[in-house]
């Protein structure tokens, strides 16, 4: 894709720029409508981008809880038909700073979070853009949220391979609200993942002692007061993990979302910060003899460095996280940080 094209096709749709994030009206209750469960109804084409006519349906659930007390949001989708089956997973972040909302969808047959697909709404209609590899080629994204009312509402998917000039629609949904309310999210049978994690369901409170400098300082500093609340999400492949920090009136950090990818059998571990609502590289890893260690990369500062998590002292009533950082390729891991959990609830 040529220099520029993407500015470009910004400025062709119209899509705000940071230069006039201020004036955006705050949307952090846009998606307030979805919360629920809905009957789904998808069609999908087949081959898109090929000039193909050829769709399939699929019908199931979708069921969309709030996050951080309505300032997120997750969807579990489940169908089947058609187009044989799909288990997704749809993550809502509102970006306070941008007045911008970050979709990133994750298949249960990887458990990958995709790109964000970042947007808003403006008057009653829902417009969220990425760029995204498809077989082999860059392409455009978008997503369309219309036709909202208090029992249904519709979502379009399309692609461009041709700088915005020109979509294709490929994934049609239309949902319908569910008269059983009471139901929770899809549970497939069988759980294809192991339950490694289980011992991590429900709720904490957790001790926090770090290094004021990770990168070689001397000074700890000891906090608690702190809860981590943990959700299963589809069945146990993967959790949602809400962090709140003490207060008279309790605030939300940020979650981590955990998944399983059953093709390599190692799981991602994903932090959602609260304050910008962008979504980390994952942390990836397993469980072995009792001890979990998930390994990444970030960045300290202005510093890029290797990342170790390691969960350890697990039991029923507690557990405990190691974050480590290095500097040479994993020879040498510095600790900066222990986190003890007990357990205080469900």
């Amino acid at each position: 894709m040529r220099p520029g094209t993407i500015a470009a096709v910004i400025a062709a749709l119209a899509i705000p720029t940071a230069a006039t994030a201020r004036s955006r009206p705050d949307g952090q209750h846009d998606f307030d409508f979805e919360i629920g469960r809905w009957h789904v109804h998808l069609e999908r084409l087949v081959r898109p981008l090929t000039h193909s006519t050829t769709w399939v349906t699929l019908d199931g659930t979708s069921v969309v809880r709030p996050v951080w007390d309505g300032l997120a949001n997750l969807g579990e989708l489940e169908v089947d038909g058609q187009g044989g089956h799909v288990e997704g997973m749809s993550l809502r972040v509102y970006d306070p700073r941008a007045r911008q909302w970050r979709i990133h969808w994750a298949n249960s047959s990887d458990g990958a979070l995709g790109p964000a697909m970042v947007g808003g709404f403006h008057d009653g209609r829902g417009e969220f853009y990425d760029q995204e590899d498809f077989n082999g080629r860059p392409i455009l994204v978008r997503f369309v949220f219309s036709d909202i009312t208090t029992t249904s509402f519709r979502i379009e998917q399309a692609f461009s391979d041709d700088g915005g000039k020109s979509w294709e629609k490929n994934w049609i949904t239309t949902f319908t609200k569910d008269a059983d309310q009471s139901a929770g999210p899809p549970q497939p049978a069988a759980a294809d993942a192991p339950r490694d994690f289980d011992f991590e369901l429900g709720t904490w409170s957790m001790r926090t002692r770090r290094l004021t400098d990770p990168l070689g300082g001397a000074t700890w500093t000891e906090s608690a007061g702190s809860s981590h609340i943990v959700h299963p999400i589809w069945n146990g492949r993967a959790a949602l993990a809400e962090l709140m920090l003490p207060g008279k009136t309790p605030s939300f950090a940020g979650s981590l979302v955990r998944t399983y990818n059953p093709q390599t059998k190692l799981w991602n571990v994903y932090w959602v910060d609260r304050a910008t609502g962008r979504v980390s590289a994952p942390m990836v890893g397993e469980i072995r003899g009792g001890t979990a260690e998930l390994y990444g990369q970030q960045d300290v500062g202005s510093t890029t460095v290797l990342a170790r998590e390691r969960y350890f002292d697990i039991t029923t009533s507690s557990f405990k996280t190691e974050r480590a950082y290095s500097l040479d390729g994993g020879t040498h891991w510095m600790p900066n940080a222990i986190y003890t959990f007990t357990r205080s609830g469900p």
